[in-house]
């Protein structure tokens, strides 16, 4: 029965039309606070209760110019174990702006293998930055490969979807 109700729930938010995802989110105070907080409104700040928060935190104030910040959450939440493409790929598009190669690298490298085009480019966009033109060729070859292309001369973030924000609702 619990199932049930889940499933019927999880049917019901995800047949809502994008263009309604807004309005469903400010049923949700958090939830709509936290995409605000992503995608719009620098001035909203608001004390993570999750793992999941924190990395939508993290991503905010990385968008924000925020580095200082987003480097100790995403770090926090790297090496606290979690591992999830997004916090591996943006920890090292922070690296780079740091001017940290040597960790992004390594960050890019591990995220290459979840099989997304955004690691590859990221890691072709620093070895251009280091003069490995045979390397960086490569990776944005891969990256093209997948079905990606981006005129963007800096890293790509990986941010949270809708679909993220359903689970906050969801499993909160």
């Amino acid at each position: 029965l619990r199932l049930n109700a889940i499933l019927l729930i999880a049917f019901f938010a995800l047949s809502i039309p994008i263009n309604k995802f807004q309005q469903f989110l400010k049923g949700n105070n958090r939830a709509y606070d936290l995409y605000r907080m992503v995608f719009y409104d620098s001035g909203i700040r608001i004390k993570p209760g999750t793992a999941t928060e924190n990395e939508f935190l993290a991503y905010a104030l990385k968008k924000q110019g925020a580095l200082e910040e987003a480097l100790s959450l995403y770090e926090d939440l790297y090496y606290h174990g979690r591992r999830r493409l997004a916090v591996i790929n943006n920890l090292a598009n922070v690296y780079t702006a740091l001017d940290e190669d040597a960790k992004a690298e390594t960050l890019y490298a591990s995220a290459l293998n979840y099989g997304r085009p955004e690691p590859y480019f990221n890691l072709a966009v620093l070895k251009l930055k280091n003069i490995e033109y045979l390397a960086s060729s490569k990776y944005m070859e891969n990256a093209r490969q997948m079905g990606f292309s981006s005129l963007s001369s800096t890293p790509i973030d990986i941010g949270p979807t809708n679909r993220d924000f359903y689970e906050i609702i969801l499993n909160g």
